[in-house]
């Protein structure tokens, strides 16, 4: 249906229907991206979760504060 149609644009309503083509082909592309992205950055927040813990307790001893569970939250 949109095979070679931009050699045949003659009027405002082709070059309309040409990028309404083109937008609608990239943003589904962008959506079929985000889709097959999502499941890959789902599985890595656990390990984000427990790198900022990690790293909170650390910085939180080295500054010498007082152990204490509500003042560490």
């Amino acid at each position: 249906m949109y095979w070679k149609v931009s050699s045949k644009i003659e009027n405002q309503k082709d070059f309309f229907n040409v990028t309404g083509f083109m937008y609608t082909a990239t943003l589904i592309i962008g959506a079929k991206n985000c889709n097959s992205v999502q499941p890959l950055a789902l599985i890595e927040v656990p390990y984000n979760l427990v790198q900022a813990v990690v790293y909170g307790i650390i910085v939180y001893s080295m500054l010498g504060y007082e152990w204490s569970i509500t003042k560490f939250l």
